[in-house]
């Protein structure tokens, strides 16, 4: 629009604010603004005049940036908002709109009258979103936020920890297979015991070092460290797809966590990460007293995936079960136990160093009738509907065991009830781990 009280043509009124338009298109991305635009502005001496203080401003403390001195001219110049808000024109050799730039709201677009407006979708559009994608088949989906809680000693840690190092080699977790990406772990409670476990799950995997997990040693403060955190994810060489915050309590200093503002505002930074690198954020918290998750509601309420860990007894099976799972359906209850990995001897005690590896706990079998060791990694490795053939190449690859000896482990483990086999007409056998839960119904459900 051109300022009040000009007579201009309608020819000379729109080539000018055309002009104007790219002028501070330029000025916006720290460019000289085109000398055929400088000519056309000088056709209105009023927008001129201001045009080139705005350039000359601009030019003399380049330091402060566009929008800083563009935001304290339109406090006297109204109409330049205006003439910023509007589409950029079309001109030869260039695109008809305006790309976002860095300080701009995605969510607000230009709307038909040249005002911001919220976007919106229509029903086609909306048909065309991601669908629900999966970082643990029916555990754990991308681009989202969970939380994993449980009383001491129900080894939150060590089954997080565990998941996040399946992840990073691409291997199986308890029947599931994961794809190979990148993890940031916090590992929040400090330094100690963590190379103990790494080492004694590498121990037991028979695995080699790899760049693909990362991890922070002491507490990541989100709400008031956030910038720094996602300035951390952005200096990665891959923006890592899951990220776990270990533990909430110490991610979290001076927050009430019954205070359901607090809380939701912490959630809020976890989400921002999520939407910003389309990763995973998952949260460890503690239980309290009654068994449920400690604190406000407003964690039940703000989170995508709910998991609880339970425990009955130190000899008795990690009970993982879930209590929320957004858009898709609640998995069964999945039996874990720890197994000790002796690491080296302490050369001054002469006692051994050990830590412990999460493994798959087959509480139906009878105590007397333990696995192998053999017989329990084949076990572990197997996913459900996985041929034989299948199962013998990842038995080969990630534990070294033969196909005899992957036979004579499967044939004891169908025996045991452990595994069922799976006949179907024109097409190869598949094995199914055997949970303590209803197998039949998930065999039902992939249609084999």
């Amino acid at each position: 629009m051109a300022i009040p009280n000009e007579t201009l043509t309608v020819e000379q009124e729109a080539a000018i604010n055309h002009s104007a338009q790219w002028v501070l298109e330029h000025l916006h991305k720290n460019i000289d603004p085109l000398q055929e635009d400088l000519t056309a502005i000088s056709l209105s001496p009023q927008i001129a005049s201001v045009i080139n203080e705005l350039h000359n401003t601009w030019k003399a403390e380049k330091e402060i940036g566009f929008r800083k001195t563009f935001i304290a001219f339109q406090k006297n110049y109204p109409w330049l908002q205006e003439l910023r808000s509007k589409p950029l024109p079309s001109r030869t050799g260039t695109e008809d709109a305006r790309p976002p730039s860095e300080d701009e709201d995605k969510r607000i677009t230009t709307g038909k009258q040249g005002k911001r407006v919220f976007r919106t979708l229509s029903m086609s559009e909306i048909k065309k979103l991601p669908r629900t994608q999966w970082h643990v088949p029916g555990i754990y989906q991308k681009v989202s936020v969970s939380l994993t809680y449980g009383d001491a000693n129900t080894g939150k840690t060590f089954v997080d920890l565990d998941m996040a190092l399946c992840m990073a080699y691409g291997m199986h977790w308890q029947g599931r297979k994961l794809e190979k990406t990148s993890v940031l772990y916090i590992y929040g409670e400090g330094n100690e015991g963590l190379a103990n476990r790494v080492e004694a799950w590498q121990k037991y995997h028979d695995k080699p070092d790899t760049d693909n997990i990362q991890f922070i040693c002491f507490p990541v403060q989100l709400m008031s460290e956030l910038e720094i955190l996602c300035a951390t994810i952005e200096d990665m060489d891959e923006i890592p797809a899951f990220i776990v915050l270990d533990t909430f309590s110490v991610c979290a200093e001076g927050i009430a966590e019954n205070d359901n503002v607090e809380v939701a505002r912490f959630i809020a930074c976890a989400s921002h990460i999520k939407r910003t690198y389309k990763t995973h954020v998952h949260i460890i918290h503690h239980a309290g007293k009654n068994g449920d998750y400690r604190g406000a509601a407003a964690f039940r309420g703000n989170v995508d995936t709910m998991i609880l860990l339970s425990r009955s007894g130190q000899d008795e099976p990690i009970v993982m079960s879930c209590k929320k799972q957004k858009d898709a359906p609640y998995f069964n209850d999945i039996r874990l136990k720890l197994e000790q990995v002796e690491i080296s001897w302490d050369e001054d005690t002469h006692i051994p160093i050990t830590s412990c590896v999460v493994v798959a706990s087959n509480a139906q079998i009878d105590k007397a009738s333990s696995l192998s060791s053999n017989q329990q990694k084949c076990l572990d490795l197997l996913a459900d509907g996985m041929t034989l053939v299948e199962w013998k190449r990842l038995a080969k690859d990630q534990i070294s065991v033969s196909d005899k000896t992957l036979e004579r482990c499967r044939d004891f483990l169908v025996e045991k009830g452990l595994v069922k086999k799976k006949e179907v007409k024109g097409k190869h056998d598949t094995y199914w781990h055997i949970w303590p839960t209803n197998t039949n119904e998930r065999m039902e459900d992939a249609q084999i």
